[in-house]
């Protein structure tokens, strides 16, 4: 849900920010893009640093990171400033999904880590749906900078929270020996000591050579695509094609999510 909130806030404040920062269409063009840069470069380099330190601090790093930098989205006094926070954003927010398939792989035995998956993907657009009216909101009563240090704001108190309550399987003081034995026994990773497969680029080469890694990117760069549009240029267009209000925009907003 954060996640996916602090990727729209820029698209939901386009509007507002070009005006006063003095962009044109197609500079904000490439401060959307921007993100996807460093976020599609950093992929790898966030895996081994998953791989390395664990879920725990990785997501601790992420969220405080990527939050600190949608704070300084909004503190942005033009084009240079605002490109160096938006590749910042994507390398803070790189190993988010890594993490997400590592908790899930951790916690559930095998039987049950696509209802898990499902959950946590749907909490990506769950998050869009109920509160693009209130960042919406936020900037018609406060201006969009207001908005960018609310939203980072709640990000780093997530992260807090995350540092104090998430722990590992083989950590947790709650979890008996039964649930234990389930998740082992589903092939849970739930010992202090994981077996872990070093990095390899010939190990890459060996997925790139499979039909399914391509048809499962295929399917991500289709389904990216599209949902990259409503996250950025969606409320620009409905300002400047369809003339609504605020509020108005904010309705309209939410039905791709809600549909997805």
């Amino acid at each position: 849900v954060i996640n996916y909130l602090d990727r729209t806030v820029l698209g939901i404040a386009a509007p507002s920010l070009t005006k006063e920062l003095g962009l044109s269409a197609g500079v904000m063009g490439i401060v959307f893009s921007a993100f996807s840069w460093t976020y599609t470069l950093s992929q790898i380099p966030a895996g081994l640093l998953l791989d390395r330190i664990g879920a725990k601090k990785t997501y601790f790093l992420a969220v405080s990171g990527w939050s600190a930098f949608i704070i300084l989205n909004g503190l942005s006094g033009g084009l240079i400033s605002l490109m160096i926070y938006r590749l910042g954003l994507g390398v803070a927010e790189s190993p988010c999904f890594s993490a997400n398939s590592r908790v899930v792989g951790h916690w559930f035995p095998q039987r049950e880590r696509a209802r898990a998956t499902s959950i946590y993907q749907v909490g990506q657009y769950i998050g869009l749906a109920v509160f693009s009216p209130l960042l919406f909101w936020i900037i018609e009563s406060f201006g969009w900078r207001a908005m960018f240090v609310i939203v980072g704001a709640v990000g780093l108190a997530f992260s807090v929270v995350w540092w104090l309550r998430y722990h590992e399987p083989h950590e947790s003081r709650t979890m008996n020996d039964a649930e234990r034995e389930y998740i082992g026994a589903g092939g849970g990773l739930s010992t202090a000591t994981d077996a872990q497969r070093p990095f390899s680029w010939h190990d890459v080469g060996r997925l790139l050579r499979r039909r399914e890694i391509w048809g499962a990117a295929i399917g991500q760069f289709a389904g990216n695509s599209t949902v990259v549009f409503f996250l950025t240029w969606f409320p620009t267009y409905l300002v400047t094609e369809r003339h609504m209000a605020w509020l108005k925009i904010g309705f309209f907003a939410i039905l791709p999510f809600l549909g997805a």
